[in-house]
């Protein structure tokens, strides 16, 4: 990654962004994948991580797929997605983890 793209991110005040004001700029990245949907799926991981997603959780990842143009329906998927995820870490370490219990 660019240097002075991880020197933006070091700098950028997060607290006090303004999503809309941002949006107009998500997709002029040039990349092999969905921006705006990658953003709602980060963004629904980063919510479960305290394996809760908690209402205002909820409709904030709502808020910001409405702003990016992810519909409803991919929101729902990609929450399944992040389900399914989190079911087979869980597997994976039952099943090589066990010796350490």
């Amino acid at each position: 990654m660019p240097e002075e793209i991880i020197e933006a991110y070091k700098v950028f005040d997060y607290k006090n962004a303004n999503l809309e004001e941002l949006v107009p700029d998500i997709n002029k990245c040039d990349v092999p994948f969905s921006v705006p949907r990658t953003l709602i799926f980060d963004a629904i991981q980063m919510c479960r991580a305290d394996s809760e997603f908690a209402t205002q959780e909820q409709m904030a990842v709502k808020k910001a797929a409405k702003l990016l143009g992810v519909p409803d329906d991919i929101v729902l998927a990609l929450n399944r997605l992040v389900d399914q995820e989190e079911s087979l870490n869980a597997m994976r370490r039952a099943l090589l983890e066990t010796e350490r219990l």
